[in-house]
């Protein structure tokens, strides 16, 4: 467990020196299966393509490309940690500007799969979101309105990105949910 661990951390220390999409591309290739394999290694290596080549032109397809690297965690996600399936979903969300119709139905399915998880219904509503599908979007978030998780993370995006801000109200609780 100590040496998986050690790995891990150089796994993800290789990532964070990566500066361009190009290099990123190189120190993913440069890992073991069994490291790609790894949720919290796949989360960081998309998390960071899909940062450092945010606002050029190749941003959606190195989105595209950050999804396929978490396929692997994607199928696991019922076995994951809560911390691990939250990066989960903040990664995959984070590849929402080109989100396609085959992810948002895994998204679904999975929300379906697990009605109870927060996570995943707001992971579900927000892809609706990306993809204008307003109604859906607000049949899947109404119930995780309730969870802190989502709660705490739809407040956050109306700050950072507030873009087409619209008002959500819950009896006795009023708050904004930004679509981006």
């Amino acid at each position: 467990a100590a040496a998986q661990t050690l790995l891990r951390s150089l796994a993800i220390d290789t990532l964070t020196e990566a500066h361009d999409a190009q290099q990123i591309q190189r120190a993913w290739d440069g890992l073991t299966s069994a490291e790609r394999n790894q949720p919290e290694v796949a989360t960081h290596a998309a998390l960071r393509l899909v940062n450092v080549s945010a606002g050029t032109p190749g941003a959606q397809a190195e989105q595209q490309r950050a999804r396929q690297w978490l396929q692997s965690a994607w199928d696991r996600y019922p076995s994951l940690g809560e911390s691990t399936q939250s990066r989960l979903v903040q990664a995959l969300e984070a590849t929402f500007t080109t989100i396609d119709t085959a992810w948002l139905g895994k998204i679904e399915a999975a929300q379906r799969q697990l009605p109870q998880d927060g996570r995943l219904q707001y992971l579900a509503g927000m892809a609706c979101m990306h993809r204008e599908l307003w109604g859906k979007a607000q049949q899947v978030t109404g119930p995780v309105l309730a969870v802190p998780y989502a709660y705490k993370t739809m407040l956050v995006r109306q700050k950072v990105v507030g873009e087409k801000v619209v008002s959500v109200e819950e009896p006795g609780l009023q708050w904004t949910m930004a679509y981006f």
